[in-house]
């Protein structure tokens, strides 16, 4: 990174959060060291968590053919399969949503409140069931699945993985994150308490970018990605993030935000 990245200011996406540590190669490196040092403390050291296994790492309906007697015939697209240990490549199913504030029954007031509201309680309760139902068949039927889920540092062992070999592709901010998640426990670095205000003083902005992101989901993706079917709603939504971008936003942030997404006006002309 010393050697070969360029500090100079990078492509950003207007409607994508960006540290300001960014572009900083002393930034990623350190943060990367921290990440170096932490490895040899939050690996598994069970040796079935650590064995290789090889996975496919796009299981959808469209991928998988059933026979006339409900049996798996085919399993197609192996093309991005890998080999990578049980505590990295052991996914739940995408149909969970793991985000969600676990609420198993709906609450005593449900009939009086708005419809946007009881969408969104019957959106946590029906996920809340299914997460009980899948983590309890799970440990019966798939013991090293549950094992892998219930690893301390599971979940930010896979994010760590992915976000360090992207930290210069804007993931600087969520790999520091990470970094800060394993401090809670034993570790051999340390983020100082101004550090730790300073990254959570950028959570607000960020997070706001994150559920921008998650609402698009399906018809947009943080990359540019659109669908051939999305891409006539993916063009609309750009341009209405761009009218209220102008309409928000005055003097050189404007002059800044309407260069930046000029192209956005020739979309679909």
């Amino acid at each position: 990174i010393n050697a070969f990245a360029n500090p100079q200011r990078a492509a950003e996406t207007p409607w994508q959060y960006t540290s300001p540590d960014q572009n900083s190669p002393k930034a990623h490196i350190a943060l990367l060291q921290k990440f170096q040092a932490a490895i040899p403390h939050i690996v598994p050291k069970d040796p079935e968590l650590v064995s290789p296994r090889l996975w496919h790492p796009d299981f959808h309906a469209g991928n998988i053919y059933i026979d006339d007697q409900a049996r798996i015939s085919s399993i197609i697209d192996w093309q991005g399969a890998w080999t990578t240990p049980v505590f990295i490549g052991a996914n739940p199913p995408l149909l969970l949503d793991y985000s969600v504030d676990i609420l198993m029954k709906l609450p005593d007031n449900f009939k009086e409140l708005d419809q946007a509201t009881k969408d969104q309680f019957r959106h946590r309760v029906s996920q809340s069931i299914l997460i009980h139902e899948y983590e309890t068949l799970t440990a019966k039927k798939n013991p090293l699945m549950s094992k892998a889920m219930q690893h301390p540092h599971g979940q930010t062992l896979k994010q760590l993985e992915a976000f360090a070999g992207a930290t210069w592709d804007n993931c600087l901010y969520p790999f520091k994150e990470c970094l800060i998640h394993v401090q809670s426990k034993p570790c051999p670095y340390h983020f100082s308490a101004e550090e730790i205000q300073e990254h959570y003083g950028e959570a607000e902005t960020f997070n706001k970018s994150q559920e921008l992101w998650k609402g698009l989901q399906g018809i947009l993706t943080d990359e540019g990605y659109a669908s051939n079917e999305s891409f006539t709603k993916a063009v609309e939504t750009l341009k209405g993030l761009r009218e209220v971008g102008l309409a928000n936003l005055m003097g050189e942030g404007r002059c800044n935000f309407d260069k930046a997404t000029s192209w956005v006006a020739d979309l679909g002309a």
